[in-house]
């Protein structure tokens, strides 16, 4: 199992506030291929994110479906859950995740959008 070091921050959709989180991503890979070029892998997310008045929790579970085709593009899509342990709302964290790969592997183009909901 691998387990990544992993930072980011998010805005709190619900008091406005700027979340910084920090934690691992561990993934233990067991991955499929469809002949269709579909990928399934397991990851598992732990971070502790810290704003101005709040701590918060991301503790997440994800199988992760990706889907390539043979121009090495590989899409995803998923949302986490974070759980505030004091007075501020909870809020989920929506991902779409697209990246592409020449024919030696390396990535050349990488687009991540993010958008938050309060869940209050």
């Amino acid at each position: 199992m691998d387990r990544i070091p992993f930072t980011f921050s998010a805005l709190n959709p619900c008091n406005g506030e700027f979340v910084d989180f920090e934690g691992t991503l561990s993934s233990f890979v067991k991955s499929h291929i469809t002949p269709s070029g579909t990928v399934h892998n397991n990851i598992h997310f732990y971070l502790h994110g810290k704003s101005v008045n709040n701590d918060y929790v991301l503790n997440d579970i994800r199988i992760n479906v990706a889907n390539a085709n043979k121009q090495s593009e590989i899409s995803s899509n998923f949302s986490m859950n974070i759980i505030s342990k004091g007075p501020a709302p909870n809020f989920t964290i929506h991902a779409v995740l697209h990246t592409t790969f020449n024919a030696n592997g390396e990535v050349t183009a990488e687009v991540a959008v993010l958008k938050t909901e309060c869940r209050g």
